[in-house]
C-alpha cells in the first residue's frame, strides 16, 4: 500500500515544479528567448527546406572559394554556439525563478512564523483564528482556545542562561505538537506563552482530553546537557461562542483564565468562568 506521506510530499513537489514552471512561461525575458529560438528554427528548416547548405556548400566547392567555405562553417558554428547559448538561459531563467521562489518563501516564514520555534505567530495565529471562526459559524460548532504558561521558565533563563531556556521553548514546541490533533493549531504567542487552537471540537470531554495531554506532555521533565529541568504550565480555556464572539474576547477570556490556574498555586487547567471578571 503507498505511504501516504511520501504521495503527499510527491503531490507538493510536483505542484512546486508545476508552479516555477508556470512562473518561468509567464516570465517576459522567457517570451522573448522562445520567439528567437522559433524563427531561427523557423529559418533553419527553410533552409534545410531549399537546399540552402547543400547549394551554398557546393558553390563553395565548386569555384574553389575558401572565404564562402569559412563562411559555411562559421554559420554553422554560430547555429550551434546559439543553440547551445539559448539552453543555458533558458536553464539561467529557471534558476532566477526558483531563487525569487525561495526567497519569497523565507520572507513568508519569518513573517508568519516564529525564527526559533518554528511555530505560527501571532499574525499567523489571528488569520487562522479568523477561518476557523468563520467556518465555525457557518457549520453552528465549537472551538476552544488553550492559553499556556509556563511555570518557572524565568527561573531557568536567570539560573542557566538563554541556550537552556531556548532549548525548552523548543521542546515544549514539540511536545505541544505531538499532544494535539492535525487539525489544531499551536502557536507562539510571545516570551513562554503559547496559544492551542481546537477546531470542531465535539463538547467539553473531548476538550479536556487533549487539554489533559498538553499538560501532561508539557509536564515531563526536560533533560538538557545531563540535567533534568521541571517545567510546568498554567493552562487557560475559552470556548466558541460560550466564551465570546470574537478573536479578540476569546483570547482575552482565555488568558483571564489562565491568570486565575496561576492564582490557585500554577500547574493548573480553568475553564473561562464569568466571575473571573468580578
Amino acid at each position: 500500500m503507498p505511504d501516504p506521506d511520501k504521495l503527499e510530499n510527491q503531490a507538493s513537489s510536483s505542484l512546486k515544479e508545476t508552479s516555477l514552471f508556470s512562473e518561468l512561461m509567464s516570465s517576459r525575458a522567457f517570451k522573448d528567448l522562445i520567439l528567437v529560438i522559433v524563427l531561427s528554427l523557423f529559418s533553419f528548416a527553410l533552409a534545410i527546406e531549399y537546399n540552402a547548405f547543400e547549394k551554398l556548400h557546393a558553390y563553395s566547392r565548386e569555384h574553389e572559394d575558401l572565404e564562402l567555405d569559412e563562411l559555411f562553417t562559421l554559420l554553422m558554428i554560430l547555429s550551434v554556439a546559439f543553440s547551445v547559448f539559448s539552453l543555458r538561459r533558458v536553464n539561467e531563467l529557471r534558476n532566477e525563478v526558483r531563487n525569487r521562489k525561495q526567497a519569497e518563501e523565507t520572507i513568508r516564514k519569518m513573517a508568519y512564523y516564529d525564527s526559533l520555534t518554528g511555530l505560527p505567530n501571532r499574525l499567523l495565529l489571528k488569520d487562522r483564528l479568523v477561518h476557523v471562526m468563520a467556518h465555525a459559524r457557518r457549520q453552528k460548532i465549537q472551538f476552544a482556545i488553550l492559553f499556556i504558561d509556563l511555570d518557572g521558565f524565568k527561573k531557568i533563563n536567570d539560573s542557566l542562561g538563554h541556550d537552556y531556556g531556548d532549548d525548552v521553548l523548543k521542546n515544549v514546541a514539540q511536545r505541544m505538537l505531538a499532544a494535539v490533533r492535525d487539525v489544531d493549531t499551536v502557536a507562539r504567542f510571545g516570551g513562554d506563552e503559547f496559544i492551542v487552537v481546537m477546531e470542531d471540537v465535539k463538547g467539553l470531554e473531548e476538550i479536556n482530553f487533549i487539554t489533559q495531554r498538553v499538560f501532561d506532555a508539557l509536564m515531563r521533565p526536560h533533560l538538557l546537557a545531563e540535567q533534568k529541568l521541571q517545567v510546568s504550565a498554567s493552562i487557560g480555556i475559552s470556548v466558541f461562542p460560550d466564551d465570546g464572539d470574537s478573536c479578540e474576547i476569546l483570547i482575552k477570556h482565555a488568558d483571564t483564565a489562565m491568570y486565575e490556574s496561576k492564582s490557585k498555586g500554577k500547574g493548573q487547567i480553568k475553564f473561562f468562568n464569568d466571575d473571573f471578571n468580578n
